[in-house]
């Protein structure tokens, strides 16, 4: 924006000095400036905006942990006692969770398992990995 303000001010004032041999007024010269200014901004940023890169984000909600693998790094988990999962997600970023198994049934150290929904705002019900030799 500076850039074109000061550009676009001393072409006017050097068109002015090579027609009239003498300067314009500073009061005449920034307004006229920021006009064109504001002008030649506006139709470099259409030019400009396609090779601009757009945000993409890789935060992802957290309902879209269900049908996701991780992996139990707690030590034990039961019904009622959860314990620590790493998940990582399609844009490799590691989360940490609380899953909980099925009644009945025992999560130890190393145990793949598949996430298959949310219980609380802290902790996920999930199973053992059903395709063990695929996942």
């Amino acid at each position: 924006l500076a850039g074109f303000f000061g550009l676009i001010g001393i072409l006017l004032q050097h068109a002015c000095i090579m027609v009239w041999q003498s300067p314009l007024s500073n009061l005449f010269v920034v307004p006229v400036s920021l006009l064109f200014t504001i002008i030649a901004v506006h139709y470099t940023g259409k030019i400009v905006a396609p090779w601009i890169p757009r945000d993409h984000s890789s935060a992802i909600t957290e309902e879209e942990y269900i049908g996701s693998m991780a992996l139990i790094t707690g030590h034990q988990a039961t019904s009622g006692n959860p314990c620590e999962g790493k998940l990582t997600d399609q844009f490799g970023q590691i989360h940490y969770l609380l899953l909980e198994p099925e009644e009945g049934k025992i999560f130890t150290k190393g145990d793949k398992v598949l996430i298959i929904c949310r219980l609380s705002a802290t902790r996920y019900l999930a199973e053992n990995n059903p395709w063990p030799q695929i996942l």
